[in-house]
């Protein structure tokens, strides 16, 4: 008898933590990244949780300006330091469809550490963290040494994001001279 009590206790842990690592987090949706030194939209990153309970995002949309050099649509300073498995970006892969950000372990609801982003820009791969601020802000703190940098996200709707897609970018920036490309949202 104490031993069916006892295997019936682990297997309802066990279940407990199967169903609490596929839960989606308070993070999970479409958050926007902005350029440091304009301020202009970057990028829009889906967050989800993935199997294993860790978090990752995927670049689902990118931003140009109509007036300046197109940017690369893959990523040509990558390297083999940019992947690890499935996610990270490979050299010459395309941007827009990669997932960028992995590896995120939940500390707590609004708290998720010890993950992966790539700097496109550089084609560097950073320690990460991400702290949800408020329903609609969050701090991502890229490390680099002992140094670090906090980026602000802001959450964006699907609506927002769709509508993004179709070239109404009014609800990210008013700046005219700004276009977008994106993937194909999953449902």
């Amino acid at each position: 008898m104490k031993r069916f009590i006892l295997l019936t206790i682990l297997s309802c842990l066990c279940f407990s933590q199967l169903v609490y690592a596929k839960e989606p987090s308070a993070l999970s949706g479409y958050w926007l990244t902005r350029k440091d030194d304009t301020h202009l939209p970057s990028s829009v990153i889906q967050l989800h949780v993935d199997d294993d309970g860790s978090l990752y995002g995927q670049v689902i949309v990118g931003f140009y300006e109509v007036n300046a050099p197109l940017p690369d649509r893959v990523c040509s300073r990558c390297s083999a330091r940019t992947v690890d498995g499935r996610y990270g970006v490979a050299h010459n892969q395309e941007i827009v469809g990669s997932y960028a950000v992995w590896g995120f372990k939940k500390r707590n609801t609004n708290t998720w550490v010890n993950g992966n982003l790539i700097r496109i820009k550089t084609g560097q791969r950073y320690r990460a963290n991400m702290t949800l601020r408020s329903p609609d802000k969050l701090d991502v703190r890229a490390y680099y040494g002992v140094f670090y940098k906090t980026l602000r996200w802001e959450r964006l709707t699907r609506t927002q994001v769709e509508d993004v897609c179709r070239g109404d970018i009014s609800s990210v920036t008013v700046d005219v001279n700004v276009r977008s490309f994106c993937v194909s949202l999953k449902k």
